[in-house]
């Protein structure tokens, strides 16, 4: 073929063998396509501006050139034969899409979408865009080494990716969404952070209950693994440090969430308000070191005399030799009178927090929150281990987890180092799922958030005929300790009241 081939909003399709070595191939706008169903010998010169190559033909072998996108469908291999610059977008529709056995390299200024198979051998995927770029589709992507470099508002995941050697943060946000960003191999490497800072990092973090999570695997004790993450607009970087244990096919899990951590007792005035959750699967017998970095917007009060403290289920923890008259001194903990957290000698995860040390309990420890069905209702029950200065709590109601509608005020105990069940019947509630949380209130008017809690009314009709204790004895509402609840089909449910 000479001249030149312009190609408009249609489709070229190109069945044969394709030769275009002293041609120009035009499109003239965005939406022309040129299918190739056969083997490629030339593109000539390609217009890398505009339109779409498309290699439709099973097994081809991709040429060598800068496209703008580039799309491969149809079973069988694509292989490429040298490194490739795409000035648009790669779209793996179906088939294999191979970097070859020589590992070249992508560099792509636009997005990523993989329904099928991306086989990365060991090549190198670099998202080097300037303007916003994402990696999407129905296939979760495994590369090799992954670089982002993109000058605008960076790359946002829409499905779990993982990034199986190196992650190279250059520039711009790597964001998770609400999809998990792994790094490493299970059991045989962690894998390497090369770069990231203020400037590029990993956002992990919980928006309004929908979290993206950073997942690191772990090989080795004595290696220090950062997790540079933070949320939309703060770098909160953690570096954790195992000095002892066994690690098999084990990985740490992170994300961030911009409030304190739930149940801190609102009568501790200097806190961060923001929390860190780690957690770890396959680790035993380990202990570690952890530190972590907040902002100056992190701070509620004062940030003197700083601590770090965690949450672990119903369990707090503190660092050895402060002042908090309760938790689990563990370890060694210190503020570096800057922004950075430290703990040492660590043998649990948690959530992860900071409060000003001072001669004052850490929770009003809510034991539990619940929301069951109850006589056509919905039955909320709660119970405190202990409470200060608690004046009341606030029950709220909402139908979309967002904005939310008090439903009833509760007195609370005061000062109480016992045990106490509350409980609150909504006859109101929507025939729909319902979402439900306490505002626990002490008498300075501080006040703490519970979790959230939903429960589906859509298509509840069953009606309890009468609740018993374990010795199949009927009681009432003032009876404390495991109960039945009897409906009217027949069907029963357990619970402590």
């Amino acid at each position: 073929m000479r001249g030149t081939l312009s190609i408009d909003n249609g489709v070229f399709d190109a069945n044969g063998v394709f030769d275009a070595s002293s041609s120009t191939i035009d499109f003239t706008n965005s939406n022309g396509r040129l299918t190739l169903a056969s083997s490629v010998t030339s593109l000539g010169t390609l217009d890398e501006t505009l339109g779409t190559v498309v290699y439709d033909g099973g097994t081809q072998s991709i040429l060598v050139d800068t496209y703008n996108n580039l799309e491969c469908s149809q079973a069988g291999t694509k292989t490429l034969l040298g490194n490739l610059i795409l000035n648009g977008s790669l779209s793996i529709l179906s088939g294999t899409f191979d970097v070859s056995s020589s590992n070249y390299s992508l560099s792509i200024y636009g997005s990523v979408t993989n329904n099928s198979t991306f086989t990365a051998r060991s090549g190198t995927v670099s998202l080097i865009g300037s303007t916003a770029q994402s990696i999407s589709g129905s296939s979760d992507p495994a590369f090799y080494n992954l670089t982002i470099n993109n000058s605008s508002t960076g790359v946002s995941l829409g499905l779990n990716t993982s990034v199986t050697n190196v992650l190279t943060l250059t520039a711009g946000l790597l964001k998770t969404v609400s999809y998990t960003l792994s790094l490493g191999v299970s059991g045989s490497s962690a894998g390497t952070i090369s770069g990231g800072g203020s400037n590029s990092y990993i956002v992990a973090f919980d928006n309004s209950g929908v979290i993206g999570y950073f997942k690191r695997f772990t090989i080795s004790t004595g290696i220090t693994y950062s997790l540079p993450i933070g949320d939309a607009t703060n770098y909160l970087p953690v570096n954790l440090n195992y000095t002892s244990g066994t690690l098999t096919n084990t990985f740490l899990t992170v994300f961030t969430k911009a409030t304190k951590i739930p149940g801190l007792n609102s009568s501790i005035t200097s806190y961060l308000n923001r929390y860190w959750d780690i957690s770890a699967s396959g680790a035993s017998g380990f202990s570690y070191n952890v530190d972590y970095t907040f902002v100056n917007g992190d701070v509620s009060g004062s940030k003197a005399g700083m601590l770090p403290v965690k949450l672990s289920g119903t369990n707090w923890y503190k660092p050895l030799s402060t002042l908090f008259t309760d938790g689990t001194a563990l370890g060694t903990g210190s503020f570096d009178n800057g922004f950075k957290l430290t703990w040492s000698g660590l043998t649990t995860f948690s959530m992860f927090g900071g409060a000003v040390d001072q001669s004052i309990a850490l929770p009003v420890e809510l034991l539990s929150f619940d929301a069951k069905p109850y006589n056509n209702n919905v039955k909320l029950n709660w119970k405190t281990a202990s409470e200060i200065d608690n004046d009341f709590f606030l029950v709220e109601r909402s139908s979309d987890g967002e904005t939310f509608k008090t439903i009833s005020k509760i007195e609370g105990a005061g000062n109480s180092n016992h045990l106490i069940s509350y409980y609150l019947i909504d006859q109101e509630f929507h025939k729909a799922i319902n979402y439900y949380r306490l505002i626990q209130t002490d008498f300075n008017g501080n006040q703490t958030n519970s979790e959230v809690l939903s429960i589906d009314m859509t298509k509840y009709e069953g009606v309890i005929i009468m609740t018993v204790n374990t010795l199949g004895q009927e009681v009432n509402q003032s009876y404390s300790g495991v109960v039945f609840d009897i409906y009217s089909d027949g069907s029963s449910v357990k619970r402590i009241q």
